[in-house]
């Protein structure tokens, strides 16, 4: 994948995370919705001050539209979320998340989180 691409599936994955269409974000960011759609399969050169309306219209600082690290997992939505939820969470919050999933997905059992 190349830069082009991965901007246009992150801010793919932003736009989803909103629960907006492409026509929406298009409005929101004042630019015309094909352009949305050519630039999130990675198919424009996209300028600097079109980045800055998008992050604007996405409610997000301009750099997380650069936050390639999740892109292979995070075609699925919801686990898309979830990584976005637990971002700014601190390493004993995550801890404390990652007992209450197990709880969940392991029942009764408590299993010790990865260091």
């Amino acid at each position: 994948m190349n830069v082009l691409q991965k901007t246009g599936a992150r801010i793919r994955t932003l736009r989803k995370l909103m629960g907006i269409s492409q026509e929406a974000l298009a409005e929101k960011a004042d630019l015309h919705y094909v352009y949305i759609g050519s630039m999130e399969r990675g198919e424009r050169n996209i300028t600097l001050q079109n980045l800055e309306k998008i992050a604007k219209a996405l409610n997000v600082e301009l750099y997380e539209l650069f936050k390639f690290e999740d892109l292979d997992i995070t075609d699925d939505v919801t686990t898309a979320a979830i990584l976005a939820a637990l971002r700014d969470k601190s390493e004993e919050e995550k801890r404390w998340i990652f007992q209450i999933i197990n709880l969940i997905l392991n029942g009764n059992k408590l299993n010790a989180p990865p260091d």
